[in-house]
């Protein structure tokens, strides 16, 4: 095979042969040495940059592919030329690690409030410490279940651990109580805690797997919602079946060696004993008040049924909860046959009145994006600065920003969380974003392709910036 090492020798490329005279290219056209015409630009906070936008196949850890990716980039950077350097725009990992965070400070924190209000009630610090003892154990247990089902700490296990963190330790105060009373008849430690774990356990079982029983269903719904719910059923059913085990095992023996009776007690125990009292006399009258006026308690609790039922129709219905993840898209259409230069004086009125705003962060902009890549459509990604360090929340700078959008004239735009949306159901409503009721039909239309086109739409937008 030859090589073409100008112009002329391309223009004398044969193509074809007819009645047996060859076809060059210069018979039915040219070719001329150019430029090939420009038909994407991109900027990062208004310098000129190569965007790149990193997603993660389905199925794959969202968190360990950000990480990868940016051990990667550390790599690159060290062998840019002057002048050019790689920023991330935005990272939705970042987000990820910090609810995964706070979900676990809050399996923490109540953790701890649980093991105080058992203190509270049991008035005593071994009987406290014995039975705060299952609160980890059960979590451990239930991480290790989770390693076993290939389950990640996400925001459904999360979810399932923190909802747990006060239901795991009711079975092993219940043993701790039975074992108790063994021990307040005369029992030794050892006979208590043989006695008062085997009479109780029956009950601890039924109890745990009446739980169990509740959770266990939700893993196997299907479509669309089964698919959120499955590790969360999962995660539950696995913790309060390990608190079972805990609670027949662990405490017992935990119980046998270090559970004393105390003849003594402080002034904090005669305080909260009294205060028990007080409370136990108060409830007495309620009850007699209630068994005598039995048809008036019944019609109340009748009529408070029935309110409940009317609050419930009322209730908003949503598919996910509004969170703050920190950024939001704006996609910018301009009429049909619109050229790059119109198409990018409209964005650049985008770009300035995103950075305006002090909550922005970073803004990272694109015409032409995509396999077509049309001229008259372009993407604006605003990131926001940290929580903490702005006064409105996401959803107050996205209703903030179609409120601007729309006085500004020769374009469409649509504001959108990171969800994409099928163009149809954005012209339906104009320059606003898709409403709930629209987004959930979509969903429940396609719940198999909805669900991959949501956990698809992580992308990280990165920029090669080229500075002048």
């Amino acid at each position: 095979m030859g090589e073409l090492r100008n112009i002329e020798e391309f223009n004398n490329l044969i193509i074809t042969y007819q009645n047996g005279a060859p076809i060059r290219l210069k018979d039915v056209g040219w070719a001329e040495d150019a430029m090939e015409p420009i038909r994407t630009i991109a900027r990062h906070n208004r310098i000129p940059a190569v965007g790149m936008g990193v997603i993660p196949r389905s199925g794959a850890n969202v968190v360990e592919v950000a990480r990868g990716v940016k051990a990667k980039l550390s790599e690159i950077r060290k062998t840019l030329p002057p002048g050019v350097d790689i920023h991330i725009s935005n990272d939705m990992s970042t987000f990820i690690e910090k609810a995964i965070g706070g979900v676990t400070e809050d399996v923490f924190i109540g953790g701890l409030l649980a093991a105080v209000i058992m203190f509270i009630f049991l008035l005593s610090v071994r009987s406290t410490i014995i039975t705060a003892v299952s609160i980890p154990t059960s979590l451990i247990t239930s991480f290790g279940i989770m390693h076993l089902m290939g389950f990640t700490m996400n925001y459904m296990t999360m979810l399932a651990l923190s909802m747990m963190v006060g239901v795991v330790c009711d079975d092993a105060i219940i043993v701790l109580e039975n074992i108790y009373r063994h021990m307040e008849e005369g029992a030794d430690p050892i006979t208590a805690a043989k006695e008062g774990s085997s009479e109780i356990a029956f009950a601890a079982m039924a109890a745990t797997f009446s739980i169990a029983a509740v959770f266990i269903p939700v893993a196997f719904m299907g479509g669309m919602i089964g698919r959120f719910f499955f590790q969360f059923g999962v995660t539950v059913a696995a913790s309060v079946i390990a608190s079972l085990v805990i609670a027949l095992v662990l405490i017992p023996m935990l119980c046998s060696k270090f559970l004393k009776l105390e003849s003594k007690h402080g002034r904090v125990y005669q305080f909260f004993d009294r205060s028990y009292e007080r409370l136990e006399s108060r409830y007495r009258k309620a009850l007699v008040f209630c068994l005598r006026h039995r048809w008036l308690i019944i019609l109340i609790v009748t009529g408070m049924f029935l309110v409940s039922i009317g609050m419930l129709t009322n209730l908003k219905r949503e598919f996910v909860p509004k969170s703050d993840e920190g950024l939001f898209i704006i996609r910018l259409e301009t009429p049909t046959g619109s050229t790059l230069p119109y198409t990018d004086e409209k964005l650049k009125k985008v770009e300035e009145m995103t950075l305006a705003t002090p909550e922005a962060d970073r803004v990272f902009m694109a015409i032409g994006i995509g396999a077509r890549q049309e001229v008259n459509k372009g993407i604006v990604v605003v990131t926001l600065k940290d929580r903490k360090k702005r006064k409105r929340t996401q959803q107050q700078m996205m209703v903030d920003m179609r409120k601007q959008l729309r006085g500004v004239p020769g374009f469409k735009a649509y504001v959108e969380i990171s969800l994409r949306l099928r163009p149809e159901e954005r012209e339906e409503h104009g320059y606003s974003s898709i409403s709930k009721a629209q987004r959930w039909r979509s969903l429940k239309r396609s719940p198999i392709r909805s669900w991959e086109r949501w956990r698809r739409v992580r992308v990280w937008w990165m920029s090669v910036l080229t500075l002048s």
